[in-house]
């Protein structure tokens, strides 16, 4: 009997290709972009973080390169030293005078060399010559920059990822330099993803603009009419001053014993707008609701039984054909019906310096692998 004729109750799944970064291409139409997040057809699968990681590691190459020789000399010393009392730290035994020695040897390594702290970063990513390798460093920068990465935020993700890779070099990575390397991919994605990145400055432009007058940023998805608000609130915080046992001294200028606390209370039953959380939520939250309604579109006109998480979308294999087709057409639905402008009206979004580019929304139909 045929493979193709047994009976299966399991389903099979098939994910975005990046899904963030393929919204926000679809948005302003990058032609540029589109083949690294399979939008167009290929004769194999686009790689976004490796097309990010090839273009860092050139601007690090380009900038060792432009350092005098013995700079490089000094900067691959320091990290050679760093390295190996790191490594004699990591094997020396907790509370011994040889781990308390090796620290205080490191601390002096650092303040002897603060000149090159800054210096050695460049030198320091030089060292990672694997494709492979530079691809897991930059992935989690690039898959949350459509969420709302900040180059603070990229360069934490690094310092906290850096024991995560399998990577020997980066177990003695400094956290300068995995700071520096977070805000060099921010930095580098202005150029190797210039159109969608500034599309989300749009939306952060939008947000901040809202929190100064003072209200919630809200637009209605549109095809599914979806109304969304940016719902960020925070208790008003006020002073109280409490005091603990009986007086002591006399008053002091606040009108207040000595022993007196003075605490701030935030107070829940009266809400303010939050700081900081409409620049910061309008791009993440704008990804998602179009995310949303492409589900949303995809179940709707689905006449076989789905299960969906997020960007997954799941059927039993008898229907995989066709919600192979069904995901491309309802994406290819949603943005031709230019939700950009919709949202942009919503949001009072300033898009006059934005660059449309011309992808051809139809070619995702054909792309094989856009959803896989």
């Amino acid at each position: 009997e045929s493979p193709t004729q047994l009976l299966s109750g399991l389903p099979g799944f098939m994910d975005g290709s990046n899904n963030g970064a393929q919204h926000l291409t679809a948005l302003v139409r990058d032609e540029v972009t589109a083949p690294h997040v399979n939008l167009v057809p290929m004769a194999y699968p686009g790689d976004l973080y490796l097309y990010v990681a090839e273009s860092v590691w050139t601007e690090i190459q380009h900038i060792v390169n432009t350092y005098d020789k013995s700079w490089v000399q000094d900067a691959n010393r320091y990290i050679d030293n760093l390295i190996e009392l790191k490594k004699r730290l990591s094997e020396a035994e907790q509370n011994s005078d040889l781990r308390k020695e090796l620290v205080d040897t490191l601390a002096a390594c650092r303040q002897e060399n603060a000149h090159l702290a800054d210096l050695a970063s460049p030198v320091f990513w030089s060292r990672i010559t694997s494709a492979k390798d530079r691809r897991k460093i930059v992935k989690r920068n690039v898959m949350t920059l459509p969420y709302g990465g900040t180059p603070f935020g990229l360069g934490q993700q690094q310092i906290d990822d850096a024991k995560k890779h399998g990577i020997e070099l980066l177990l003695y990575m400094e956290h300068k330099w995995g700071s520096y390397m977070g805000r060099l991919v921010y930095e580098n994605c202005k150029e190797s993803l210039a159109k969608p990145m500034q599309l989300l400055s749009v939306f952060e432009n939008a947000g901040r603009a809202a929190e100064q007058e003072g209200r919630f940023l809200s637009w209605t998805v549109p095809l599914t009419n979806f109304p969304v608000v940016d719902d960020y609130t925070q208790g008003i915080v006020r002073r109280i001053y409490v005091q603990y046992g009986p007086p002591v001294g006399t008053r002091t200028s606040t009108g207040y014993y000595r022993n007196t606390l003075q605490i701030h209370i935030s107070f829940l039953e009266e809400t303010e707008p939050s700081k900081g959380k409409q620049s910061q939520g309008a791009s993440p939250n704008a990804i998602h609701s179009l995310d949303a309604a492409h589900l949303a579109l995809t179940v709707h006109q689905a006449d076989f039984p789905m299960v969906t998480i997020h960007d997954s979308y799941g059927c039993h294999l008898s229907n995989m054909d066709q919600l192979f087709a069904l995901v491309r057409d309802t994406f290819v639905q949603l943005y031709e019906s230019d939700p950009l402008q919709s949202l942009m009206s919503d949001i009072d979004g300033d898009v006059s310096g934005i660059e449309y580019g011309s992808l051809d929304l139809k070619l995702v139909r054909d792309s094989e692998y856009c959803f896989i």
